[in-house]
């Protein structure tokens, strides 16, 4: 009845064969690991989870599908994405613990073939998004999930999504409609106001503080004010040729603020100036900047955008006069083939990037910039 354990123990006593063991039991927990990974990542009915990798530090990132574009923060940990290049929009769930990242998750919400999602924003528990390629709009209930689509004009291509507070309506902009587009939340009625200059590309939009929507017209190289009450286009704003208006913002004393891809800077509207802009250039100048996202207080203003040749972020600081108060900060995000787009940040300081380029959610941790230690040198007397 003994001989058995004494026969094991005695073979492995044998350097070569404990070898062997010690090798089999290794492999065995490195198949079991994967088995649980993947038992807890099956998919749900109506989407799909995913666990992703991470590396802390200055940024976090977060493996993702779909080559997101733009980010919405729904609460501090809790993140959604579109990823046009698997037809869904996702979200990605973080708990911290001590500042240490415990667990994390993603999740897709397929929204058809060919569909395309773009642009999204989150309110009182519905996420609003564009789909490009299937000219639709859509809208998920997060309690629910139940999601529904509300078909545009044939060709309409919207891609900027915004969400009027006031009168709880949503306004894209419609690329390949070449119009500005109002759709009221509560009743769903759809209209579209023609822009007024032809084949104009227009990309993104953003709200003042009265009546007024921005648009930015990307391949008409300028930027137009509507009026919500009127109904009709008014100042237009030229940004010069080769100027391609992108990402749109407006600051707490009502001034646009601009992306302009091909000249690699970030502007405020200046009116009564000669340039009607005031410039800030990227640090990299061939960086494309994209994505814009503005915090302001009553004295200073962050301005945070992506550089998407570059694979970089960056932010500065202004007064609300405009002035300068602190230089460009910029990185070059983890990642290869890193092409940064859209950019917010949380209730907690963290900045979110959709990286289409590297299939990745980055995280940017406050203080946003790596610790320089420098000798204090003194001299006595």
């Amino acid at each position: 009845m003994n001989k058995f354990p004494m026969k094991l123990w005695i073979n492995l006593a044998d350097p070569r064969l404990s070898a062997r063991v010690t090798h089999f039991m290794l492999r065995l927990r490195v198949v079991l690991l994967v088995l649980a990974i993947g038992a807890t990542s099956l998919p749900a009915a109506s989407a799909r989870a995913e666990t992703s990798s991470l590396a802390d530090g200055l940024f976090r990132t977060y493996a993702v599908l779909g080559n997101p574009k733009h980010v919405a923060v729904e609460a501090p940990g809790r993140i959604w994405f579109t990823a046009p290049g698997i037809d869904a929009i996702g979200v990605l769930t973080v708990v911290e613990i001590n500042d240490r990242v415990a667990e994390y998750r993603t999740r897709y919400f397929f929204t058809g073939a060919g569909s395309k999602p773009y642009d999204l924003v989150i309110h009182n528990g519905v996420v609003w998004f564009t789909m490009s390629g299937a000219s639709e709009l859509g809208r998920l209930l997060i309690a629910t999930e139940e999601l529904t689509r509300y078909p545009l004009a044939p060709n309409t291509i919207p891609h900027g999504l915004a969400l009027r507070e006031k009168d709880a309506t949503l306004w894209y902009a419609a690329q390949g409609g070449n119009a500005l587009g109002r759709f009221d939340t509560a009743t769903s009625l759809l209209t579209e106001f023609s822009y007024p200059k032809p084949n104009a590309g227009l990309e993104d939009v953003a709200f003042g503080a009265g009546n007024e929507v921005w648009v930015t017209a990307t391949q008409g190289n300028e930027v137009r004010q509507f009026d919500a009450v009127a109904e009709t286009f008014q100042l237009a704003v030229p940004t010069g040729v080769g100027g391609a208006p992108v990402s749109i913002a407006v600051d707490v004393f009502n001034f646009p603020w601009v992306t302009f891809a091909e000249t690699g800077d970030i502007s405020r509207y200046a009116p009564g100036t000669l340039a009607l802009w005031r410039r800030f250039v990227a640090p990299l100048s061939a960086g494309q900047p994209a994505g814009l996202h503005i915090q302001g207080d009553s004295f200073s203003q962050r301005i945070w955008y992506t550089l998407s040749a570059a694979g970089a972020v960056g932010y500065f600081h202004t007064r609300n006069s405009g002035q300068l108060l602190t230089p460009h900060i910029n990185f070059r995000l983890p990642g290869l083939n890193s092409a940064p787009w859209g950019i917010t940040v949380d209730a907690d300081g963290a900045a979110w990037i959709a990286d289409s380029g590297a299939n990745q959610l980055v995280e940017w941790l406050p203080p946003y910039f790596e610790p320089l230690y420098l000798p204090v040198m003194a001299r006595q007397e």
